[in-house]
């Protein structure tokens, strides 16, 4: 589950986990969840323990508030948000 600014709620094999999210200026929601699953489930393929895929998210939306549904990137902003 995901709670917006205050992080994320991940159940896995029985066990509740809680990341905390972080503040940041909102320039739209558009894409937000579909940045967290894609940075989560990228985690989960990588085979990385779920305490390792749940910070990684957060980020994410984060870092995509930008204005439009499909707004630009390039390979170097994807991957320092990898980092």
């Amino acid at each position: 589950m995901t709670f917006g600014e205050r992080g994320c709620g991940i159940y896995k094999d029985g066990v509740y986990t809680e990341v905390p999210g972080c503040k940041v200026e909102v320039a739209d929601t558009v894409g937000a969840g579909d940045a967290f699953a894609a940075a989560f489930l990228h985690g989960l393929d990588q085979g990385w323990d779920v305490r390792r895929c749940a910070p990684l998210p957060t980020p994410w939306p984060a870092r995509s508030s930008r204005a439009g549904a499909i707004p630009q990137w390039d390979v170097e902003e994807v991957r320092s948000m990898l980092a």
